[in-house]
């Protein structure tokens, strides 16, 4: 089995090429020096000599703030690059969406066969990204995931989060009512292969992937109190989001740890 996995260099890209390259799957990574993938010709030249079995397209251009989310040229060049991929191949996809298809709702738990309605931008590329398979009968899987944090990255709400407090500073966070998950890169990554060696491509369909947890950034801060035994005064109420995962666990693809174990974990990471 040859699998692509496309946005080689990028965080979960990364991450997911060394686990298949530890699990002696033939793995080709694709980064910006391999191919230019909003360029449908090069795009086309690097697929004609290769034959894959599966594609995971997790390369895409990811909001590094929340004004990005809202950046309409990021999302345009997204579609682009789920469009020249698949008109230079002709394998199943798994196609890296994102818990912003969801947008905000009254609701919980949210399941993949509910309507989306994404808020930002960003959302809505994902979601076209989704439609876009689902309407050319592509055999392909979308996977919704939610924020990532750990690895190599030296920024995001977690990471600068846990360095504050290990200084002994209250953490700085969102002023205002936030719709939130976050995930263990290395935990998603783990999920996503074990997807990929398992599931059936056969029509298009969604997967969430997330921890069985029910997230809100008022959760984060009660796993901050309990690890740094700090007290941090925060009144501000969050939104309650939490991923339903009955087809992730009918896969086998659970993580086997929760949100407060993998801070846990990944504070111990974090000198």
């Amino acid at each position: 089995m040859t699998i692509v996995v496309t946005g080689a260099q990028g965080f979960l890209g990364a991450c997911i090429v060394n686990i298949l390259t530890q699990e002696n799957v033939d793995v080709i990574g694709i980064t910006r020096q391999h191919c230019d993938l909003l360029s449908a010709k090069e795009t086309s030249v690097f697929f004609s000599s290769i034959t894959p079995h599966l594609i995971i397209h997790c390369a895409a251009f990811v909001p590094s703030s929340l004004h990005e989310y809202h950046d309409s040229s990021l999302s345009k060049n997204n579609t682009l690059l789920l469009r020249n991929v698949m008109d230079a191949s002709t394998c199943p996809i798994m196609y890296i969406s994102s818990m912003t298809v969801y947008g905000s709702s009254l609701k919980v738990i949210r399941r993949e066969c509910e309507p989306s309605n994404p808020e930002s931008e960003y959302g809505r590329s994902k979601l076209l990204g989704e439609t876009t398979l689902q309407e050319h009968q592509r055999d392909s899987l979308a996977i919704r995931i939610p924020g990532l944090f750990g690895g190599s990255r030296k920024n995001g709400l977690i990471y600068n989060n846990i360095s504050q407090l290990n200084q002994g500073i209250t953490p700085s966070l969102p002023t205002e009512p936030l719709l939130w998950a976050a995930m263990n890169v290395e935990d998603a990554a783990n999920s996503i292969v074990k997807i990929a060696k398992k599931h059936s491509f056969s029509g298009f369909e969604v997967i969430n992937i997330g921890y069985q947890d029910c997230y809100s950034l008022n959760a984060l801060v009660n796993i901050y109190r309990e690890l740094f035994n700090y007290p941090i005064q925060y009144t501000i109420e969050h939104p309650v989001f939490q991923f339903d995962l009955t087809k992730l666990k009918k896969i086998g693809a659970m993580p086997n740890i929760g949100l407060f174990s993998a801070i846990k974990k990944y504070k111990g990471q974090i000198c």
